[in-house]
């Protein structure tokens, strides 16, 4: 029976198989195939099953930087975009000399959406990036995680005000106090 995407994924999810495995079995099936449907099918659960693995990177980068077919490049792009957010930023710099038409705005989109992210991640807490990261690279979270990142942030800064102004109030209407009271003496 041929391997086909959808049934490493199925076996993948029930267990039959480790990740690994499944990701040798979609990478055969990109590098074999003729059917350009179960090449960009195999892409497509590589960006499912996910792996910051180096190698994987390597192969998305090239489908996404040669390949003929622009339907596998783009299921690539998504797939480095949603494993490799940070990576991804050099070979889409590339792409974006060589592309046209809406795949060129996704591309561009990306990079503005990356520069946000990263712009808002410069400016966080130092302490706070430490704790949260605990010795975790930056570039081994997905696109996801980072956005996650940035909104638990800008949680922490909230809770973290409404805490201070809490404990403030408190502290003024003791002074008001003590006024009030050394005033009517």
């Amino acid at each position: 029976m041929p391997l086909k995407p959808k049934s490493i994924l199925k076996n993948f999810k029930l267990g039959k198989i480790d990740k690994e495995t499944a990701i040798k079995g979609l990478i055969t099936l990109i590098d074999n195939s003729e059917n350009d449907t179960i090449r960009e099918n195999s892409i497509e659960i590589l960006g499912e099953i996910g792996s910051n693995n180096k190698s994987l990177f390597k192969i998305l980068e090239y489908l996404f930087i040669s390949d003929s077919n622009e339907k596998i490049r783009i299921s690539a792009f998504n797939a480095l975009k949603k494993i490799f957010p940070l990576e991804a930023f050099k070979p889409i710099s590339h792409a974006i000399e060589k592309e046209n038409g809406d795949f060129l705005v996704s591309l561009a989109q990306f990079l503005e959406e990356m520069k946000f992210l990263i712009n808002k991640i410069k400016i966080f807490d130092s302490n706070y990036l430490n704790f949260i990261l605990k010795g975790t690279d930056l570039k081994a979270l997905n696109f996801i995680d980072l956005k996650e990142l940035i909104f638990n942030y800008l949680m922490y800064i909230s809770f973290n005000y409404l805490y201070f102004h809490r404990h403030k109030i408190p502290l003024a209407l003791d002074f008001y106090d003590i006024n009030f009271l050394l005033e009517s003496d």
